[in-house]
């Protein structure tokens, strides 16, 4: 049969869902569909999400709820994990809400869990099809489902640790103004296993997920030993720590050592090809401790950088 959609549509629209759970799950094992003419590019995934496109939207909502069954009918043993994530690729691609369900009852059960222990192959095929579950459920944050999941992931104890970055970040996506609330346990883990996390990126992708502003605005929540913490790795990438300047400078760097244990260097700019930005100390005031100057500095730069872009944008256009 051709690859047209009106085609596909009438040959899968005859079948009861019984079987159009089947067609999925044996198309994804055996990498062949009955019906459809399979290309070795690209991936089975988006070769059904791009004929599903042509689907009228009436059967579009039929044919997620087949993939959202075969996700409830797949089997490890019967099927293996590469149907699993072809599954779970073409409910993200297709935007089947419903796939959370199914992929929260897989990682919640730890029916993966058997993978680890066959052999060293085996591990790497467990890692990559939970980092693929979990960027699947992450692609449809913000919606609160997807909060509900990573939460009771992040927050068990028996939970491979491995994946915590990838839940603290999805958390972020969710509830930003919340990132206290979820980055003390990132921190505990990350000192517990400093071997396993880049620290200073997953800070880096904190800030561009939660923005300087919110980052700033919620900074008091964090108790000091995760202010301290949370300050000496911030935006590393994007936004090196540089000297603060100004005539009241060691006074103010001391200050801040003091209280929150920063080194003399903080909240400075690099951009632009190493071009800085800095803050006169003068222009924040400090007499609300040092806490609340940590946070006007962070807002101070916030504004900063978006002027910034503000006027590299307008420059360019």
């Amino acid at each position: 049969m051709s690859n047209k959609k009106e085609s596909v549509e009438q040959f899968l629209g005859s079948y009861s869902p019984d079987k159009l759970t089947t067609w999925l799950l044996n198309g994804f094992v055996t990498q062949s569909f009955d019906g459809i003419r399979i290309e070795l590019d690209p991936s089975l995934a988006l070769q059904l999400r791009n004929i599903y496109t042509g689907f009228s939207p009436q059967f579009q909502s039929r044919f997620k709820e087949g993939v959202i069954r075969s996700l409830f009918e797949w089997d490890l043993h019967t099927h293996g994990p590469q149907c699993l994530k072809g599954l779970a690729f073409l409910g993200a691609y297709i935007r089947a809400l419903g796939c959370i369900e199914p992929i929260r009852f897989i990682l919640e059960s730890e029916i993966l869990e058997s993978l680890k222990e066959t052999s060293t192959e085996a591990e790497d095929v467990y890692k990559e099809t939970l980092q693929v579950l979990l960027g699947v459920v992450q692609g449809f944050a913000p919606y609160e489902g997807v909060k509900i999941v990573f939460e009771r992931l992040y927050f068990s104890e028996s939970f491979d640790y491995r994946f915590a970055a990838q839940l603290f970040l999805g958390l972020c996506e969710c509830s930003p103004e919340q990132y206290p609330r979820y980055l003390p346990r990132f921190l505990d883990l990350q000192k517990k296993y400093p071997a396993y996390y880049a620290l200073e990126f997953v800070v880096s992708e904190m800030e561009r997920i939660v923005t300087l502003a919110r980052t700033a605005a919620n900074l008091r929540w964090l108790e000091p030993r995760y202010q301290e913490r949370l300050l000496e790795n911030l935006c590393t990438h994007k936004w090196s720590p540089a000297s603060l300047v100004g005539e009241s400078f060691d006074t103010l760097a001391l200050t801040l050592r003091k209280s929150v244990a920063i080194p003399s260097q903080t909240f400075g700019v690099p951009i632009d090809r190493g071009m800085f930005i800095k803050i006169r100390v003068k222009e924040i005031r400090n007499d609300e401790g040092p806490v609340r100057f940590a946070e006007n500095a962070l807002l101070k730069m916030a504004g900063i950088r978006q002027s910034f872009m503000d006027k590299v944008v307008t420059e360019t256009k």
